[in-house]
């Protein structure tokens, strides 16, 4: 193909180098003549064309990339407007490389920036008749760069003198390029007077090379057969041995196992002979105590051992926090047993039965309706159909609505699921309903329409006999004064017609809250797309009937609906054309088939482990994920991780909806005391994340030996630090995923101190629950109470004793606010003696603080001495105050260490610990799969 602009180009070539077109050995690729070619150009030369097919100025028929001429075969290697259309456009450049003789030249032309698209299919094929019957070349197309045909070879290292240049007006790229190395002068023309044998030469010349790699690759075949072989003979001869020596082994095992049976049967009469003496039988009620009492012994040994501890720890709380917050403790303590014994898991056999014989599953998803939600509700219960639940799903909604929703919570067919903050629309509800339904259809209806008492007796019929797997209907309309609509009345009954792909494409038909469907149909198409704020059921009934599903419309009226000023639509009028384009690009992915994931937490109080136990369930939650967390301990809702309502759903183990528990697909246990629950709920997969070896946490030997056979639990670990992943491997031969930890970057950064520091004087932070005397907090204070250094001191639990100096206290302290904390403070002194990963330094370290550690398990994974903290030795006190003294006198170093957190702290973002966590979950949203048949 030719256009004005390229034919200048060679021209300019051809005047410019006037000796490479004539008597010349020529190969042109891509060498159809469309509107044009090239051979024009060269005078007295043998000139071969090379495209895909026969055709005018088609010499040889064969891809450019698979052209195996020998090397250094043609004195010019000419391609105009071919690469744009050749997706293997590097490897066709490079083999004309290899074509081309030493000295020879190489010119082409090909479309770059701003050309529009041709010769596919969708464009205009006739300008690329040849691609048309090839496959994946007939949709290809790229307009080039420069940049592009530099990353495909080489150009300065191949080509002596070269140019490339650009046409602004065709929008070309074009090249010249003469290769490396001496042209010999041509004095064998005789190709010029026999150019038939010649084709017949090349012909011949191609069947040799490709004979030639024919034999390689069969010399390569019998050389692998002939290795092969000879593994085979070794591996005989050793089995020959092997089995000699089995059968060595067989024959002392059989002699071995005849004097262990003689053995066994003198033993056997020894034993009946006891048993029938009358001294045996005498002594049986002492024996039977005497088990007793072991067994006793070791129970009580744990009880003890525990109350032992929980002395120890009151008489620490005391202390430092006085009788009042001791008895607090005391009484929530006993709370927390009492609510553990009125747990439905830990009453397995007063769970209620399911019921599988149920047909209809109605969705309600509820955000802040209340009179409404009354009559949706019980238009849902009033069915004629009976074998029917209802799933109310609320999100982040008001206590009225709440209130409304609990009044049905003694229904027995009704099941209420709760997220704590809104998702801003309906999808999330839905999804949820989805998952958790039991029926074997699903009915939508939103919480302030109202279902007609016969919906399902109307649907059902089509759904049972196979003839429709998405039923809908007509509707009528309740208008309450507070929304005008000029094609809609009061009253008004707006019937829907049969649906099809290409209707549902271009309108959504059925209305939602008419709608009846297989719950199966979801399990290929995927649930509804978060991301789609609007027209999310539009994007779905359009995916359902593009993987294969058949939609009837019944001509009842199925629903009363309400329109009125609160309906979510109107929020997105002025965006409708962008969430239709959406659907249209939307609809081919599979929706996304969220896990239901549950944390097993000992409580929910503030803990380094447990925020980063909330940050996991927050980033699967994130991911699509239906993630929960089960608290055995105290009632609370981790408001102080995320600084107001944790998004992530917290249940007490005693909640009396036992259905909250049922249909967990992984189950997370998360500390010694909470690997016992892992047996008192049904799931998938079972899995225990070891944050420590809590072990060490206890000096009571009972107590350690219990913690130690929680890591032989039968399940599957995770873990956050590398040497707890060691001591599982060479401990317990568990093989365990490493998930590390992560920091936010958005909530841990420099700035403002709470208050102005003291013109020279340095501030010193010290962090840890006082109460708990193996983190150090008594160890980091003793280091430093006598430097010039004001004292900042945060404690989770305890205050400072009143010999203590220091200038400010911080108690119990919300995680969203540690950071202006860490922010006030110069340096970071820490020094546990049991860590897991280790996170507060990072913490400190991203809000600018130097840091000075002990080494502790886990310190490692990140701390480097003097390049981003300075390290002493475990509980070396005298050490610790060095350091400090160190950072305090040289204001160098302390900078040093500070830009060395600095560079730290990126590299441990929560992504690379999401992405961990993802893969130990299986856990792919959408899926993969493009299965379009349903059914």
């Amino acid at each position: 193909m030719a256009h004005q602009e390229q034919i200048d180009f060679c021209l300019s070539v051809k005047k410019k180098f006037p000796e490479y077109f004539i008597n010349q050995f020529v190969l042109d690729i891509g060498s159809l003549d469309v509107n044009g070619n090239n051979q024009y150009l060269f005078e007295d030369c043998h000139y071969l064309g090379l495209d895909l097919a026969e055709g005018k100025n088609v010499d040889i028929l064969s891809k450019g990339h698979e052209l195996l001429l020998p090397d250094t075969t043609f004195d010019v290697v000419i391609s105009t407007e071919c690469f744009e259309h050749d997706p293997y456009y590097k490897l066709t450049l490079n083999n004309a490389i290899r074509l081309l003789k030493q000295g020879g030249l190489l010119l082409f032309s090909c479309a770059t920036t701003g050309r529009p698209e041709h010769g596919t299919r969708e464009t205009t094929p006739s300008d690329a008749p040849f691609l048309q019957a090839f496959g994946e070349w007939a949709d290809y197309y790229k307009n080039l760069e420069q940049s592009d045909i530099q990353t495909a070879f080489a150009v300065d290292e191949l080509f002596s003198k070269y140019e490339f240049s650009n046409c602004e007006e065709s929008h070309d790229l074009y090249f010249w390029g003469i290769k490396k190395g001496t042209r010999l002068q041509r004095i064998d023309y005789s190709f010029q007077v026999a150019m038939p044998s010649l084709h017949v030469t090349l012909s011949q010349s191609q069947q040799i090379v490709n004979l030639k790699l024919a034999v390689n690759e069969r010399k390569i075949t019998i050389d692998k057969l002939n290795q092969q072989n000879l593994c085979l003979k070794t591996e005989s001869s050793i089995q020959v041995q092997s089995i000699s020596k089995l059968n060595r082994h067989i024959d002392d095992l059989r002699i071995e196992h005849a004097i262990t049976k003689n053995k066994l049967d003198e033993l056997t009469k020894l034993f009946y002979q006891m048993e029938n003496s009358y001294s045996w039988r005498c002594t049986k009620p002492l024996r039977f105590i005497a088990r007793r009492l072991i067994r006793a012994r070791n129970i009580w040994g744990i009880r003890l051992s525990w109350l032992k501890f929980l002395f120890e720890r009151s008489q620490m709380v005391i202390r430092h926090q006085g009788i009042v917050i001791f008895i607090k403790r005391v009484l929530r303590y006993i709370n927390v047993l009492w609510r553990r014994q009125r747990s439905p898991s830990r009453r397995l056999n007063n769970f209620q039965a399911v019921d599988k014989n149920i047909l209809v599953s109605f969705i309600i998803p509820i955000y802040d309706r209340t009179d409404m939600l009354r009559t949706a509700i019980r238009s849902a219960l009033d069915q004629t159909v009976r074998n029917i639940e209802v799933i109310l799903v609320t999100d982040g909604s008001p206590e009225e609505t709440l209130s409304v929703v609990n009044e049905f919570s003694g229904e027995p067919n009704v099941r209420i699921f709760n997220y704590p903050c809104s998702s801003g629309n309906a999808v999330r509800g839905r999804n949820k309903g989805i998952s958790e339904a039991r029926g074997r259809y699903i009915a939508f209806l939103d919480s302030d329409d109202m279902a007609t008492q016969d919906r399902l007796d109307k649907c059902l019929p089509l759904l049972e006999s196979g003839q429709a797997d998405v039923v809908y209907g007509s509707w009528q309309a309740i208008m309450d004064g507070g929304r005008v609509m000029s094609d809609i009345t009061d009253g008004q009954i707006i019937y829907s017609p049969d649906a099809d792909f290409v209707m549902l494409l271009d309108s959504c038909i059925p209305c939602q809250s008419t709608v009846i469907l297989r719950k199966d149909l979801f399990e290929k198409a995927g649930f509804l797309k978060t991301d789609m704020q609007y027209r999310e059921d539009h994007e779905l009934w359009v995916r359902l009937a593009y993987f294969g599903a058949v939609f009837k419309s019944v001509p009842n009226i199925l629903t009363k609906l309400r329109l009125h000023s609160g309906n979510n639509e109107l929020n997105f009028k002025d965006s409708d054309n962008f969430w239709f384009e959406k659907v249209q690009s939307e609809y081919m992915a599979p929706g996304p088939r969220p896990k239901k994931i549950a944390f097993i937490l000992p409580g929910v109080g503030i803990s380094g482990g447990i925020a980063v136990v909330f940050k996991h369930a927050e980033l699967l939650f994130k991911a699509g994920h239906d993630v929960f967390i089960i608290n055995i301990g105290n009632i609370g809702n981790g408001s102080w991780f995320s600084g107001g309502t944790n998004p992530i759903p917290i249940v007490h183990v005693s909640d009396s909806r036992y259905y909250l528990f049922e249909n967990i697909d992984l189950l997370f246990a998360t500390g010694w005391d909470t690997v016992s629950w892992l047996e008192c709920f049904s799931a998938q997969r079972k899995l225990y994340f070891v944050q420590s070896d809590e072990r060490r946490f206890f000096d009571e030997p009972a107590l350690k030996q219990k913690i130690h056979e929680t890591y032989l639990t039968a399940c599957e670990y995770l873990t956050e630090a590398l040497w707890i992943k060691k001591m599982l491997c060479d401990e317990f031969g568990h093989e365990s995923a490493y998930v590390p930890n992560g920091i936010d970057m958005e909530k841990f950064y420099p700035g403002n101190p709470l208050r102005p520091k003291r013109l020279g004087k340095v501030r010193v932070l010290l962090e840890g629950p006082i109460v708990i005397p193996f983190k150090g907090v008594a160890d980091s204070y003793a280091a430093i109470e006598k430097l010039d250094c004001e004292i900042w001191i945060v404690s989770s639990a305890g205050k400072p004793p009143e010999s203590w100096r220091y200038d400010s206290f911080f108690e119990s302290v919300p995680f969203g606010e540690m950071r202006q904390i860490y922010a006030s403070c110069d340096i970071f002194l820490k020094m546990s003696r049991i860590e897991g990963f280790f996170g507060p330094p990072m913490e400190a370290m991203a809000c600018g603080c130097a840091v000075v550690v002990g080494k502790v398990t886990g310190y490692d994974e990140y701390i480097i001495h003097e390049q981003n903290a300075l390290v002493v030795e475990q509980g070396d006190v005298q050490g610790a105050t060095n350091a400090v003294e160190r950072l305090i006198k040289d204001v160098q170093l302390r900078q040093k260490i500070i830009q060395g957190g600095f560079d730290t702290v990126p590299k441990w973002s929560w992504e690379r610990s999401a992405k961990a966590m993802l893969s130990v979950a299986g856990a792919v949203i959408p899926s993969e799969s493009n299965n379009r048949e349903i059914g």
